[in-house]
């Protein structure tokens, strides 16, 4: 009995199973030069950037402005972690794709959200797909 089961899970994984494959991953790289293109700095390096970073927040959170200060700490935490990590091309979110969703991780692996095909589609479609569409996205699951 034991194994009749074994082979029907077996086989209905394969029949049920969707495969998901990575569709993008933002670097700590994307990360950085998002956050200068959007301060509009030029050549400022990794430690002033998160030092920018905290003064912003601080003067949010003085101000009230609860959603300018969580999303400087989003770029806090991926500043910092990329300060830490060897490799700045490694993944600061990654992405992936199956027939009907897009799943997104944490640099840890961790998974964050699912999101439906059809909406992320539209709005690669309105954004492009550029690293700001899937770091907004991904800010935004994290504040739900």
């Amino acid at each position: 009995m034991n194994k009749l089961l074994l082979i029907f899970l077996f086989i209905s994984s394969f029949i049920f199973g969707q495969e998901k494959t990575l569709f993008k991953a933002v670097s700590y790289n994307n990360l950085i030069e998002l956050y200068n293109q959007k301060l509009k700095l030029k050549n400022e390096d990794l430690s002033a950037n998160i030092e920018r970073c905290k003064f912003i927040m601080e003067d949010a959170r003085s101000k009230d402005d609860y959603s300018t200060e969580l999303a400087f700490s989003i770029f806090l935490k991926g500043l910092t972690e990329a300060s830490a990590a060897a490799d700045k091309n490694a993944a600061f979110i990654s992405i992936y794709k199956d027939p009907t969703s897009y799943s997104f991780y944490d640099s840890k692996n961790k998974f964050v959200a699912r999101v439906d095909k059809l909406k992320m589609d539209e709005q690669i479609d309105i954004k492009g797909d550029k690293t700001e569409t899937y770091i907004s996205k991904y800010f935004y699951l994290l504040q739900e």
